[in-house]
């Protein structure tokens, strides 16, 4: 559920934003805690505003779009198999920045076990959790919440336990891998509307993320390592009635030396009829300007 900046000291002027903040995180007990408590109030900064979580119905029908990795790395037909997977994921990129994925090899009992991991342990007693909770980014285990980014922010319903693993990685970008349970409410931004995309057994659903493109305030995609061919798109999760939504995500960001030094738009991709649109910058600068277009 993304979260929406709006003046609620204007409209709730006894609400003490920093101390109700203040107190769930001392807690350590997440959302979770807090619904366990038997609370019948919520805490005015879990309260997002209406525009923020308005869900019209979609004006056309649309589906996102499927990538089957079947037969990609086996047979005789191995390399055309590869060629069209590639261009249904360049389509895929080009149109949505998000797709789903079938036929990936990874065992069905592998992702349920995953699911159920999770599920046992957010499902623990507060005080079992708070061993691990931690707003320090730097520790490689860690119980958190998402709490709000800015003042008078609203707080995202979500409690997250982070892994973080070390690879190579050849390329500088954002990437995501996510599968989730049968609870649904995951929605992609696509041609200013709003598109399900409900839970379907055993696929995956990749994001190509922030470092492919570049989303302002006004949405506008200003893209950096495709050149303008790629695009990164909103999505979020609304809660459902039925129950909590679980859900694994693996995501591929820069190590810390490959943050030292500059990206830019793929040198392959550039030609004289396709010159640079966006200056070579560091990963760091990336969360400091707007954009590096030229």
């Amino acid at each position: 559920m993304a979260a929406t900046t709006i003046a609620k000291q204007a409209i709730y002027p006894e609400y003490d934003w920093a101390k109700q903040v203040k107190e769930f995180e001392d807690t350590k007990a997440g959302v979770k805690g807090l619904v366990d408590s038997g609370i019948t109030t919520l805490p005015r900064f879990l309260i997002h505003p209406p525009e923020s979580v308005e869900n019209p119905p979609q004006l056309h029908p649309l589906e996102l779009p499927t990538v089957d990795l079947e037969g990609v790395l086996q047979g005789g037909g191995a390399a055309q198999r590869r060629e069209a997977v590639v261009e249904g994921i360049r389509t895929a990129v080009a149109e949505w920045g998000f797709f789903r994925v079938v036929n990936h090899g990874v065992p069905s009992e592998v992702m349920e076990g995953m699911l159920a991991v999770v599920r046992r342990f957010h499902e623990q007693r507060s005080e079992d959790k708070a061993e691990y909770y931690s707003a320090d980014s730097m520790q490689r285990v860690r119980f958190t919440n998402n709490l709000p980014a800015g003042e008078f922010d609203s707080a995202n319903w979500k409690d997250t336990l982070f892994f973080f693993f070390f690879m190579m990685i050849i390329w500088i970008l954002k990437l995501f891998l996510l599968f989730a349970d049968n609870i649904g409410g995951l929605q992609v931004r696509h041609k200013n509307q709003w598109v399900d995309v409900p839970p379907l057994p055993g696929t995956l659903i990749a994001n190509i993320g922030d470092l492919i493109s570049y989303v302002d305030e006004t949405q506008a995609c200003i893209l950096i390592i495709s050149n303008d061919k790629f695009v990164g798109v909103e999505h979020r999760v609304l809660a459902q009635p039925i129950g909590p939504r679980v859900s694994v995500a693996c995501f591929f960001t820069p190590i810390s030396t490959a943050s030292a030094k500059p990206f830019g738009p793929i040198k392959e991709l550039l030609s004289d009829e396709n010159p640079a649109i966006y200056r070579e910058c560091l990963f760091s600068e990336y969360y400091t300007l707007p954009h590096f277009k030229i």
